[in-house]
C-alpha cells in the first residue's frame, strides 16, 4: 500500500536527512516489517493496557458523580458538573436522568453613561427624572409594568450625586461611578434578573422647571448588558426562565444554573445508587485484575494499578465519622467483600440494606454518601491529568510510557537528533498509531 500524504511527507524528510524512509503500510495502513522506527511491542502492550485502566477508572467516577449529591428521604437529587447546575427535587419527582444544556444565564439590564472627567463636578442641572420597570420582547421593544415609575430627585449634577439619589429612589435599581483608564461613569443595572426586570429612564413630565431631556443627552446612556432571559434545554428541548434559580426540569426537579455548560441531572433512590455502587466498584476492580494478572498488559509495571485496587478496597472497608448514627462502616448496609484480595468483588444484600434504611434513614443515607464521595476521590486522584507523578496516576504511568517509547525509538536511531523535536515527535506518534493497529490495542493515547 501506498504511504499517506502525511506519512510521505514525514518519509522524505528522513530520507533528506539521510536516515531509512518509512516502509509502506501493510495491510489495513498497519506497520509492515523492515521498520526501523518501529517501537517495543511489550511497551506497546503496556501503554494500552494502562489507556484501558485510565478508561475503567473514568467510568468509575462517572457512575459515583451520578450519585454523589445529598440525599433526603430515600432519594438523591444530583448533578455530572455542580459547576454548570445543581439540582433538588420534591417527593412527585420520578426517577431519571436529564441532559440540561445551559446556553445562557439570566442578567439584569445596565446602562452607562459617557466618560467624565470628574465624578464630583457638577454635569448635569438639578431637577427630576422617573425609573420605569417593565419588560422587553425578543426585539428589545420595553413595555412598562403595572408599578408607578419612581422619582429621582436630583439636588447634585455630579456623578455621585446623580448615583446617589438613584440609589435613594427605591427604583429597583443601583447606581454606581465607575472609574477606569477614559475617566468616570456612571452605571446604572437593575436589581433583578431575567427579561420581565428590565428599567428604563424617562423624564418627569410632572417636573415643570426642568426638561430633562438635555441632560440625558448630555448623560449620553448606552446599554450595557440588556435584560434576558436563561436559556437552556432539557433532553433536547428548548426552555427560558428569567431566573437561574429553582427552575424547572421536570415535575418535581428542579435546577439551580451557575454557568454556560452541559450536565446530567438525575434523581435516585438509594437502593438503585448502592447497587450502581456495587456494580462500578467490580467492574472497575475487575478491569485492575484482568491487567496485572498472569499475561495481563500491566502486569510487568502493576505497581499504580495495584495501589489504586488498594486504595479502594480501603474506602470500602473503612470506618466513616456519622454522628449521631451508629452505623460507620459499608459493612452495616449490607456491602461485603469476599477475600482479602485487594480486588476482590463487593457484593450487596439488599435486604439488609432495607432494613438500614426502615431503622435509621437519615444514618443510612449519610453513610452512603459519605462512602460515595471517598471512593470517588480515591479514583479520581488515579485520573486527574495533575497527576504527573509516575509513581502515582495511570496517566502519569501513560506518559512514563510515552517517553520510554521515544527515547527507544531515538536510541536506536541516533541519526534523529539531527532532526527538529516537531519531526521526531510526528515519527513517534506515527509509529505508535502503526503498531497499536498491527498488534489489535485499544486504549492508546498520543500525548508525546
Amino acid at each position: 500500500m501506498q504511504l499517506s500524504l502525511v506519512d510521505a511527507v514525514l518519509s522524505n524528510r528522513l530520507s533528506q536527512a539521510g536516515l531509512q524512509a518509512l516502509p509502506t503500510a501493510g495491510a489495513g495502513g498497519t506497520a509492515s516489517s523492515g521498520d526501523v522506527y518501529a517501537p517495543d511491542p511489550s511497551k506497546l502492550v503496556e501503554l494500552s493496557g494502562y489507556g484501558q485502566l485510565l478508561s475503567a477508572a473514568s467510568r468509575f467516577n462517572d457512575t459515583l458523580a451520578a450519585g454523589a449529591g445529598s440525599f433526603s428521604g430515600t432519594r438523591d437529587a444530583n448533578s455530572t458538573s455542580s459547576s454548570v447546575a445543581t439540582a433538588s427535587y420534591d417527593a412527585s419527582a420520578a426517577a431519571a436522568a436529564y441532559s440540561l444544556n445551559v446556553t445562557e444565564l439570566a442578567k439584569g439590564r445596565s446602562v452607562a453613561s459617557a466618560y467624565f472627567a470628574s465624578s464630583s463636578e457638577g454635569v448635569v442641572s438639578v431637577g427630576s427624572f422617573t425609573i420605569q420597570t417593565g419588560t422587553v420582547d425578543g426585539v428589545g421593544a420595553f413595555t412598562a409594568d403595572s408599578s408607578e415609575a419612581k422619582t429621582v430627585t436630583v439636588t447634585d449634577g455630579s456623578l455621585t450625586g446623580l448615583a446617589a439619589a438613584i440609589n435613594q429612589s427605591g427604583a429597583g435599581v443601583t447606581a454606581a461611578v465607575e472609574n477606569d483608564a477614559y475617566g468616570y461613569r456612571l452605571k446604572i443595572t437593575g436589581n433583578q434578573i431575567g427579561a420581565g426586570n428590565s428599567f428604563q429612564l424617562q423624564t418627569n413630565t410632572s417636573d415643570p422647571f426642568v426638561n430633562y431631556t438635555a441632560n440625558f443627552n448630555i448623560l449620553n446612556f448606552a446599554q450595557t448588558q440588556a435584560a434576558t432571559n436563561s436559556s437552556y434545554t432539557v433532553n433536547g428541548g428548548s426552555v427560558q426562565s428569567g431566573t437561574t434559580n429553582n427552575v424547572q426540569v421536570d415535575t418535581g426537579i428542579n435546577a439551580t444554573l451557575k454557568a454556560v455548560g452541559t450536565t446530567t441531572l438525575a434523581t435516585v433512590d438509594a437502593t438503585t445508587l448502592a447497587q450502581n455502587l456495587t456494580s462500578a466498584y467490580n467492574a472497575l476492580q475487575g478491569s485492575i485484575k484482568q491487567a496485572t494478572g498472569t499475561g495481563g498488559a500491566v502486569n510487568t509495571n502493576a505497581g499504580t494499578a495495584n495501589q489504586l485496587a488498594t486504595d479502594l478496597r480501603s474506602q470500602a472497608t473503612a470506618t466513616y465519622v456519622n454522628a449521631p448514627s451508629s452505623l460507620t462502616s459499608l459493612s452495616q448496609l449490607g456491602f461485603s467483600l469476599s477475600n482479602g484480595d485487594a480486588t476482590s468483588p463487593l457484593t450487596l444484600n439488599t435486604t439488609t440494606l432495607q432494613a438500614a434504611l426502615n431503622s435509621d434513614t437519615s444514618g443510612t443515607l449519610s453513610l452512603l454518601a459519605q462512602a460515595v464521595s471517598a471512593l470517588k476521590g480515591t479514583s479520581a486522584g488515579y485520573t486527574d491529568a495533575a497527576n504527573t507523578n509516575p509513581a502515582n496516576g495511570l496517566l502519569a504511568q501513560q506518559l512514563s510510557l510515552l517517553d520510554s517509547i521515544k527515547t527507544g525509538i531515538t536510541t536506536a536511531n541516533p541519526g534523529l537528533s539531527g532532526l527538529s523535536s516537531n519531526v521526531v515527535d510526528n515519527l513517534v506518534r506515527r509509529e505508535i498509531g502503526a503498531g497499536a493497529a498491527a498488534l489489535g490495542l485499544s486504549g492508546i493515547s498520543i500525548y508525546a
